[in-house]
């Protein structure tokens, strides 16, 4: 089974979650047919990856069969969408099938194919594009679930929006969640010395670039009114500039304890994770939300609101309206008051790496047979 994973819709850095989606299904597909046995049919995977110039030193421990790297910046959208109509079409000939991950299926493609709709957000939420943007996505997602291609969704929301808005047979469609794999602890106090922060204070942590969707908003006003209680408490902000940069950093310079570290390692990223008092997830939409997953494997609590498939990730918390700030006031200030035990990490079987990479093999082998 020859399979080649497009990656040229990947801007090292630059697409947040399905980048990391992307690359950490590749790594557990990898990892599980590394340890596999020749007898077995995963041991005869040949995958074989595709991207634009700069992926593979950004994602250097994948381990592919083969790496194929067009000399092209990644950075502009015109020329992504040009090396998949004209340079990945080319090297597509000779693989049984081609995954794009990219949300939608190039204009021009061979062989058969699984696309990644990681959400429908052009769809829903359209003012958070341009309109030649917006225009470009809900063409380009109507072809592709409009063709015979099998389509991948990270959540079983997504899936059932799909359904609901195209009528897609349901057959088509499967939910391959995230892979989930935090590294070993290390040395807290020197990443925390690094990031500028005191490891007694309690914090608050939101890790989200600042888009409109994501809401910074409503969780920096219910900070500041658990602030005046608790004077201690941090709010900590990561991510990189979206649309509403300069209205959220205009509201973190005028909110006493609010700190916006911007872009993190992925270590100093799990540290926070680990050391939080809480994630708070305010998103007015979220296709799954993989913050939410990687705080509740390092053990910590979180507080959600009850858009996109925010509740479906963590199913045992009770999510709140994300356009009411008194409720988030509260679900902080409560979780403050009721002290927690040492954060232990627990079992989540759904986002194991052996689990996810099971079923996007399973996937890829039933597109095939079909």
């Amino acid at each position: 089974m020859r399979i080649l994973a497009n990656l040229c819709s990947v801007v090292p850095g630059g697409v947040g979650g399905a980048e990391q989606y992307s690359t950490g299904l590749l790594k557990a597909v990898l990892d599980h047919v590394s340890t596999e046995t020749t007898s077995s049919p995963e041991s005869e995977l040949q995958l074989e990856i595709a991207s634009l110039a700069g992926v593979r030193e950004a994602h250097a421990y994948l381990k592919p069969h083969r790496w194929h790297e067009a000399p092209l910046p990644p950075k502009f959208r015109s020329l992504r969408l040009f090396a998949e109509s004209t340079w990945l079409a080319k090297k597509s000939k000779g693989f049984d099938l081609v995954h794009h991950f990219g949300g939608r299926a190039p204009a021009i493609r061979r062989r058969v194919a699984v696309v990644t709709i990681h959400d429908l957000q052009p769809f829903d939420m359209p003012e958070n594009f341009s309109p030649l943007k917006r225009k470009y996505l809900t063409s380009a997602i109507t072809r592709t679930v409009n063709s015979d291609a099998f389509i991948a969704t990270p959540s079983q929301w997504v899936a059932d929006q799909i359904c609901t808005r195209f009528n897609v047979d349901p057959s088509r469609l499967w939910v391959v969640p995230p892979s989930i794999e935090l590294l070993s602890p290390t040395d807290q106090q020197e990443h925390f010395y690094a990031l500028g922060l005191n490891t007694d204070d309690p914090f608050i942590f939101y890790p989200a670039a600042t888009y409109p969707h994501k809401n910074h908003k409503v969780l920096i006003d219910a900070f500041a009114q658990v602030r005046k209680d608790h004077p201690d408490l941090k709010l900590v902000l990561t991510g990189g500039a979206g649309r509403s940069h300069n209205e959220v950093m205009a509201q973190v310079t005028a909110t006493p304890g609010v700190i916006h570290l911007g872009y993190v390692t992925r270590p100093q990223l799990e540290h926070l994770y680990r050391s939080a008092t809480a994630l708070a997830m305010p998103s007015t939409y979220e296709g799954f939300g993989l913050p939410v997953a990687e705080a509740l494997a390092a053990g910590t609590p979180v507080i959600i609101s009850n858009a996109g498939a925010l509740p479906e990730v963590a199913a045992t918390t009770t999510p709140l309206d994300p356009h009411t700030p008194k409720l988030w006031t509260a679900a902080i200030t409560e979780l403050l008051n009721t002290p927690t035990e040492t954060h232990e990490e627990p079992s989540q079987p759904i986002f194991s790496p052996t689990n996810t990479a099971t079923q996007l093999l399973k996937l890829w082998t039933t597109c095939l047979k079909h």
